[in-house]
């Protein structure tokens, strides 16, 4: 749980390493004072289940809700931290109105955007069943939104952080560039 006057943050991991392997950052929040709640994917950190789009989407939404009461009830506030794949899972819960602020690091528009921009010479895009389009979604989102985004991210390039920005319903927004910074190790003293 939070220390009082902090918020809780729901953390929503990239597809890539474990939990335990964020543990330096998830300390950090802990020690600022924030509440935590971080979750294993179906699939995926020991989590049993079969991952897809609209079943992660269901346990996001209903673990960022129950979060709320985990904080301390109607005054509390939850922070979506989404992380790299995580972005979509915290724009679709932020769409569903739920949370009180949303943190992208590194996000994506689509998984299309994404095959597109790994593979500009093929067509790709119709082998994809799901589609984790934030670009669709990030117009309904309303919360104040900060976006954390690389300039030389080589998987997803700042442009594509850049529309989400622009599309975004939220009317409090912005997007830090880190400076010759990748796709991970955004975690730094500067963001």
């Amino acid at each position: 749980p939070p220390a009082p006057g902090h918020p809780t943050v729901v953390y929503f991991k990239g597809n890539a390493r474990t939990l335990a392997e964020r543990t330096e950052r998830f300390s950090a929040l802990l020690d600022d004072g924030a509440g935590l709640v971080a979750f294993a994917y179906r699939g995926s950190s020991g989590s049993s289940g079969r991952p897809s789009e609209d079943a992660l989407t269901r346990d996001a939404r209903a673990i960022a809700a129950a979060a709320n009461t985990l904080a301390g009830g109607a005054d509390s506030r939850v922070v979506l931290y989404g992380e790299s794949l995580g972005c979509a899972l915290a724009v679709k819960t932020a769409a569903a109105d739920i949370g009180d602020a949303v943190i992208l690091q590194s996000p994506f528009a689509s998984i299309r955007d994404l095959a597109k921009t790994q593979y500009p010479d093929e067509d790709v895009a119709h082998l994809f069943t799901q589609t984790w389009d934030s670009r669709a979604a990030i117009r309904d989102m309303k919360q104040p939104l900060l976006i954390l985004h690389g300039t030389a991210d080589r998987l997803v390039p700042i442009a594509q952080g850049q529309e989400l920005l622009a599309r975004a319903g939220s009317s409090r927004k912005t997007l830090h560039a880190l400076a010759g910074q990748g796709h991970s190790g955004l975690w730094t003293p500067e963001a």
